[in-house]
C-alpha cells in the first residue's frame, strides 16, 4: 500500500460486507414477497371454491339444520371439504416441486 494516499472514506468490515450482499438481500426480499403473494392468492382461491360449494349446497345445509343437525357438525362438514381440497393441492404441489428438472 502507498502510505502517502489520503483516506477518503473509512468503512467498517460490516459495512463493506453489507455492500457486497445487497444483490442477495434484494433477491431474498423479492422471493419472500412473491411467496407471500402466492400464499395470499392460494388462500383467496380456497375461499372462493369453498364459498361456491357452500352456496350450491345451501338447501342441503338448511335441511340438515332443520332436521336437527348441530351447527358445528355442518361447519365441520364444510371445513372438511376445504381441508381435503387444500391437502390435495399441497400434495400435487409437493410432487411437482420434488420432480427433477431436466434441461
Amino acid at each position: 500500500m502507498n502510505a502517502n494516499l489520503p483516506v477518503t472514506e473509512a468503512l467498517t468490515l460490516s459495512d463493506v460486507t453489507a455492500l457486497g450482499t445487497i444483490p442477495q438481500r434484494i433477491a431474498a426480499a423479492l422471493a419472500g414477497t412473491l411467496g407471500i403473494v402466492g400464499l395470499l392468492l392460494a388462500a383467496i382461491g380456497i375461499y372462493g371454491v369453498t364459498s361456491y360449494a357452500v352456496n350450491r349446497r345451501r338447501r342441503e345445509i338448511g335441511i340438515r339444520i332443520a332436521l336437527g343437525a348441530e351447527r358445528r357438525d355442518v361447519l365441520r362438514l364444510i371445513l372438511k371439504q376445504g381441508v381435503i381440497l387444500a391437502a390435495v393441492g399441497v400434495g400435487i404441489g409437493l410432487c411437482v416441486a420434488a420432480a427433477p428438472v431436466h434441461s
